[in-house]
């Protein structure tokens, strides 16, 4: 910057200006170790003394004072302060940036006008941070299995429930901040925080990540390598010793989250993958998978499409199913009752376009999980079907009231012609019992 035609008066501001960022490094050489081999690590670590609001305060005015300084000005304008840390993923877009917080309430905009402004953003964040240890967790090189278990595990304290939150919200609205947190999580094969763009997408996924976290990490499983809980097989990506172990009380609180969230996408696909299988080994389908995916399929709390309830109790049955299937005996040596109430839910999946929804279910379609089971329970259950044209032959003699008729002769119609969408599974695999005995008291000359 060419300073031929300056004043006193404008040497007299550069001067001021030197002397204020003078005294804020003043001020935060006694507050700082400059000399530590980890600067940022002695200033975030629990055990630190250092006054993380008088830092903020002093740096923040330093390098505003600097930003400000006539002297410090490029050939074309530009402040030589403001070139170099738009270099670093952290420069301001002036004269103004708005960011958001969370309120109480819901959220507000915050104006940042310069980088104490901007500090003071992140402060409550980095005091979290420095509260509950978090920075080397989140910075050492630590193996992300490691790292994502010990935050699970802070997040599980009463009383951390916003933890994530406070840290995370505002660092992400910052580049340099957002890439660190985004590749720290992203390095293990549950969370991908790539997906969310807005605050809003944070703040939810966030919330559901909390909960998922902390449900993995309190539910204990039987596993090969002993007691293990669920968010260790999931990071070693052991998904199938996680499913069948998983207990019926922890599914709900397990996958709500896991299927509500933006950034667990991954994962929603390998369950739903998991489910398929389990599905294909039951009706030995190896030759012929069904069709079954994510693709098309709302999962997002609140919405009207929103299928996650239906596909958790579906799953749940499915995984009781599962625990005590044989081969040797096949679908005919699963409780009935089970067996039926899973087929029932299935149903109202695949068919839920019928019942005032858009959207095909998960289980739906021509080749999907329903049709596939009822054209596999058809075989398995050729003999209890094609009894009943024998049963209702002798109605009279047996003495099968006119309703119980017409109820068996439904069964017949529709699963011989494939319509299982008008069948009461649960109704008909208890009946499959009495029309055996029916058929067995049919005399022997007849």
């Amino acid at each position: 910057v060419s300073t031929l035609d300056w004043t006193d008066d404008d040497w007299k501001g550069v001067s001021q200006n030197f002397g204020g960022v003078i005294d804020n490094v003043a001020t935060l050489a006694n507050e700082v170790d400059f000399e530590s081999e980890d600067l940022v690590k002695s200033l975030l670590s629990s055990s630190s003394e250092t006054d993380l609001t008088v830092v903020a305060t002093n740096l923040g005015g330093a390098v505003d004072g600097l930003r400000t300084n006539a002297l410090l000005q490029s050939t074309d304008g530009k402040n030589v302060i403001d070139i170099l840390l738009a270099g670093e993923n952290v420069g301001l877009t002036l004269p103004t940036e708005n960011l958001t917080q969370k309120t109480t309430t819901g959220k507000e905009e915050v104006e940042i006008i310069d980088y104490e402004d901007l500090i003071n953003f992140i402060l409550p964040a980095l005091e979290e941070i420095k509260e509950n240890d978090l920075y080397s967790i989140l910075t050492e090189g630590t193996e992300a299995k490691t790292m994502i278990t010990s935050i699970a595990d802070k997040l599980s304290v009463e009383g951390n429930e916003d933890m994530l939150a406070n840290i995370l919200l505002p660092l992400v609205q910052i580049d340099k901040t957002k890439s660190i947190v985004v590749d720290a999580f992203s390095s293990s094969n549950l969370i991908d925080l790539s997906s969310l763009t807005t605050f809003d997408d944070w703040d939810k996924d966030l919330s559901y990540i909390r909960q998922m976290l902390v449900a993995l990490h309190k539910t204990q499983i039987e596993s090969s390598a002993g007691q293990s809980t669920a968010l260790s097989l999931v990071l070693d990506g052991n998904m199938e010793e996680l499913i069948n172990g998983l207990p019926a009380d922890k599914i709900d609180s397990i996958f709500k989250p896991l299927f509500w969230g933006k950034s667990t996408a991954t994962l929603k696909s390998t369950i739903v993958e998991k489910m398929k299988e389990e599905i294909e080994t039951i009706i030995e389908a190896d030759a012929n998978p069904i069709d079954m995916s994510i693709d098309g399929i709302t999962f997002e709390e609140g919405e009207e499409e929103d299928q996650t309830e239906e596909f958790i109790n579906i799953v749940k049955d499915l995984l009781e199913i599962a625990k005590t299937y044989n081969p040797e005996t096949g679908i005919d040596g699963v409780d009935k009752t089970l067996l039926g109430g899973m087929l029932d839910k299935m149903k109202e999946n695949a068919n839920r376009t019928t019942n005032g929804k858009t959207e095909e279910g998960i289980f739906g379609g021509a080749n999907g999980a329903f049709v596939r089971i009822c054209d596999y329970a058809k075989q398995e259950y050729f003999v209890e079907i094609n009894a009943i044209p024998t049963v209702l032959q002798y109605a009279s003699l047996l003495g099968i009231p006119t309703e119980d008729q017409a109820r068996y002769q439904s069964y017949y119609d529709n699963m011989t012609q494939e319509k299982y969408q008008n069948i009461n599974f649960t109704q008909m695999l208890a009946d499959f019992a009495t029309l055996t005995e029916l058929k067995n008291q049919i005399p022997s000359g007849l």
